[in-house]
């Protein structure tokens, strides 16, 4: 018993000792205490407490600016885009060459889709710093969302150019790639997504999504041979990739390997029966084998199931023209 009491008095007394300790240290806590405390805490994702540190920082010493930069990263993780552009906008106020702040003032923008006020902010970056590869990935994203695709390629390909280790810029820069391939057969294009496909797959070698992909660029540009071959790849890893099937049934077809690319189409159709584009395409595979009733058949289903898909008038004049040969040939 008297063991324990006397520990709970020692044990009181140390608490006390530091209450006494910690407001004197307060009481004497510099700028510098309060700014890399708030880096300690920011470094460990704990923004909140970082937006307090860097506040008393500020009231320490207004006249600094890194107090202020730090102050508007912690926002910005926190989601209080305007508190993070009033710090930013103050730093650069008292540190006009504090150009990493205008990067920030430019992601705020960004985030809030004010894509012109953005693009000025990324493009004061880049007159600055001319090898600034996230400002020209962003300016090339910001043009992507504005559907300015060849300005988009330009300005992510250069920052690929600057920086051809970030393989995020890749990736997206395949999707910029696949838009202009979509639009229209642009041979250079075609050329430069499967060079930039392959790079990252050399990165990520069992990436389905790259391979596909890359089997789908390889049909853009009419090579069915390796559109197949991809297309093997990912169902030797994934047998129940039911879009790849469909994509093996389109390159089999066009190779001429009909009765083949017939059976690739109904075993994507088994995996996924809402696949509108396979089962239009299994009805002209079976119309070329002369297996007229089969493609009705598959037509009707279309037509039923899809009445407002895009290729609604295709479908139901092809049916008009198998149900009604003579008129085609009047």
């Amino acid at each position: 018993m008297e063991f324990f009491k006397f520990s709970l008095i020692a044990t009181l007394i140390t608490v006390a000792s530091g209450i006494v300790m910690w407001r004197f240290a307060e009481n004497e806590t510099t700028y510098s205490d309060l700014y890399n405390e708030g880096l300690a805490l920011y470094k460990k994702r704990q923004y909140h407490p970082a937006v307090k540190e860097f506040l008393s920082a500020i009231k320490k010493n207004p006249g600094r600016y890194q107090a202020y930069y730090n102050l508007g990263l912690s926002y910005l993780n926190i989601d209080k885009y305007d508190k993070a552009k009033e710090s930013f906008l103050k730093a650069i106020e008292l540190n006009p060459a504090d150009i990493d702040s205008v990067f920030n003032l430019g992601i705020i923008a960004l985030k809030n889709k004010e894509y012109e006020d953005s693009l000025n902010y990324f493009k004061k970056v880049i007159e600055a710093n001319s090898e600034d590869s996230d400002a020209y990935f962003n300016i090339g994203y910001i043009k992507y969302e504005q559907n300015e695709f060849e300005e988009a390629k330009e300005n992510i390909e250069k920052s690929i150019e600057i920086s051809p280790e970030k393989t995020d810029y890749k990736m997206f820069f395949i999707k910029v790639l696949e838009k202009i391939t979509d639009m229209q057969i642009d041979e250079e294009a075609v050329v430069r997504l499967l060079e930039v496909c392959n790079e990252v797959l050399e990165i990520y070698p069992d990436d389905e999504e790259l391979v596909y992909k890359i089997a789908v660029t390889h049909a853009k540009n009419g090579d069915w041979e390796k559109s197949v071959r991809y297309c093997e790849r990912i169902i030797a890893k994934n047998p129940n990739s039911a879009r790849t099937y469909g994509q093996y049934g389109l390159a089999l077809y066009c190779k001429g390997e009909v009765n083949k690319a017939i059976e690739m189409y109904e075993k994507a159709l088994k995996l996924n029966q809402n696949d509108p584009i396979t089962l239009s395409n299994l009805a002209f595979a079976y119309d070329k084998i002369g297996d007229k009733e089969s493609a009705m058949e598959l037509l009707k289903m279309f037509i039923k199931t899809y009445p407002k898909h895009e290729m609604i008038d295709l479908v139901k004049d092809f049916l008009k023209r198998l149900t009604n040969p003579e008129e085609e040939n009047a």
